[in-house]
């Protein structure tokens, strides 16, 4: 969902006239942060897909400390538009995650054989197969998308791309946090 609200974000930005070179004069804090927390997932699906998987509870524990990244990023950046409704969805989606082990639940249905194998065979880092044991099995990926490609989502991936077409669209429009708060618009007049 994050390339769609990439793409949806530019686009509204497009319409509302807006610049992608004004992206770069927002003041995003650590950085760095939000990029190991997505590293981290994506190092634990890679060791899993490879057969040389984590333990389980270092796996866990590993998967919920990115969490704790994504949301010290966010909190440094709070200020930011869209940057709560981000907050809300990667709460969402860790509520989720620290219920059920460490592992993002997702529904069998609509996945072909190949995927329910990978999740029931434990090739999959950061995502399990959903069961009748699931905790919060509404926050996890039960949502079936059939547009740019079929796949699950959850209500906490949804709202945080929501949020990154927030921020992206707005960010594109010019205005800063300080600007707004003056009652300024994009050329500095009132």
């Amino acid at each position: 969902m994050v390339m769609e609200g990439l793409v949806l974000g530019v686009a509204i930005g497009w319409l509302r006239r807006g610049r992608l070179s004004n992206i770069s004069k927002i003041q995003l804090y650590w950085v760095g942060l939000a990029l190991a927390a997505l590293l981290l997932q994506k190092g634990l699906d890679l060791l899993a897909a490879r057969g040389a998987g984590v333990a389980p509870p270092v796996g866990a524990i590993v998967h919920l400390a990115s969490y704790f990244l994504l949301f010290t990023f966010i909190y440094l950046n709070r200020r930011l538009p869209g940057l709560s409704l981000m907050a809300l969805g990667v709460l969402l989606n860790f509520l989720v995650i620290a219920a059920n082990g460490g592992m993002m639940p997702v529904a069998d249905a609509y996945l072909p054989a190949e995927a329910v194998y990978r999740l029931t065979s434990g090739l999959e880092g950061t995502h399990s197969l959903l069961t009748e044991d699931t905790r919060l099995a509404w926050l996890a990926d039960v949502i079936y998308l059939d547009f740019l490609g079929k796949r699950l989502v959850s209500i906490g991936d949804i709202l945080l791309a929501g949020g990154l077409v927030v921020f992206i669209q707005r960010s594109m429009a010019g205005l800063t946090i300080c600007q707004r708060a003056a009652g300024k618009d994009r050329d500095g007049s009132k």
